[in-house]
């Protein structure tokens, strides 16, 4: 009986073979095939990562960008990211703030669509939007949570040129704090710093690895009105080296200066170094590196008290 089977089985194969064979040279005249590393099609129209859409006229719709038309500020300390950084203290003027802290960050910037010249989406427009939550925990004090702060915006990008861009946004920065913090400081209460701005920012690129950037900020809503002021301007420089580390990496050096209204303008200055890598499947940097920083406390319920630390951590532009 199993030889009867056998054979028959060999003799359904032998029949299917040509059948087969047709089948799968009409399927590959039909469907084109996919290189290696372009987008692939999950099911029909939809395609990872997402492809340009034209719309006639000369332009075409990206949904979902991977990229950002207006670079990020790597040397802001306060811009959506992540980030894990160890702080010690030299100076700080926060009660019982403490000497080393944990500060994180979790969030980042995030593209919904990109509006482009056919054959250039580096160029044209684009919407999107960024969140983060922000915190500060003393090392001291069992972690006791100092402060933080949730900020989200929407931004509209503008690249007319290779090396040219700008970004107009709307901000909001809510800041608190922490529970353990108001527990051992009875007597400190909320000054309920809350600041939705207007922003407008420049970003230019003198030379191929250099970058020069300024941003005015108007808060056109603030939580303490006796407190708090409206304006806010700020400017920075970036400088990054030619692939020279493991797998493609490079040194960089960012400095970000920052002047509050509220604090009579008196700047506070970041300075942060190290070396960064691009992770090319998500279109991002990852850094590694120390930061120095002298100026108002990042906390904005703080924002009165000055503070001066040096950190080491790990950065995330997600």
């Amino acid at each position: 009986m199993s030889w009867r089977v056998v054979a028959v089985s060999c003799a359904l194969v032998a029949l299917a073979l040509p059948v087969r064979a047709e089948e799968e040279a009409a399927g590959e005249a039909a469907v084109a095939p996919v290189a290696t590393g372009s987008p692939a099609a999950v099911e029909e129209g939809l395609f990872w990562p997402p492809r340009s859409r034209p719309l006639g006229g000369g332009w075409s719709l990206l949904p979902v960008p991977g990229s950002d038309l207006y670079p990020r500020y790597v040397a802001d300390p306060r811009r959506p990211r992540f980030s894990f950084h160890h702080m010690r203290l030299f100076d700080t003027e926060v009660v019982d703030g403490g000497e080393s802290r944990v500060g994180v960050m979790l969030g980042g910037r995030y593209g919904f669509l990109r509006l482009h010249p056919d054959g250039d989406p580096d160029l044209g427009f684009q919407l999107d939007v960024e969140a983060a939550f922000h915190g500060q925990f003393d090392l001291g004090s069992s972690l006791d949570n100092l402060g933080w702060e949730g900020f989200y915006g929407l931004g509209i990008s503008w690249r007319p040129v290779h090396g040219l861009a700008f970004r107009l946004s709307a901000n909001h920065d809510s800041s608190h704090l922490g529970d353990e913090y108001m527990e051992d400081n009875p007597e400190r209460e909320r000054i309920n710093y809350t600041r939705e701005e207007l922003a407008l920012g420049i970003s230019w690129e003198p030379l191929e690895r250099l970058r020069l950037y300024a941003e005015l900020g108007w808060a056109y809503h603030r939580g303490n009105n006796r407190l708090l002021k409206r304006g806010r301007v700020q400017a920075g420089a970036e400088y990054e080296t030619a692939p020279i580390l493991w797998r493609d990496g490079s040194l960089y050096l960012a400095i970000d200066a920052v002047a509050w209204e509220e604090n009579g303008w008196e700047p506070s200055i970041t300075v942060q170094a190290g070396a960064k890598w691009r992770v090319d499947a998500l279109d991002r940097e990852f850094r590694i590196g120390v930061q120095y920083y002298d100026g108002r406390s990042l906390i904005g319920e703080f924002y009165r008290d000055r503070e001066r630390y040096l950190a080491t951590g790990i950065w995330f532009d997600l």
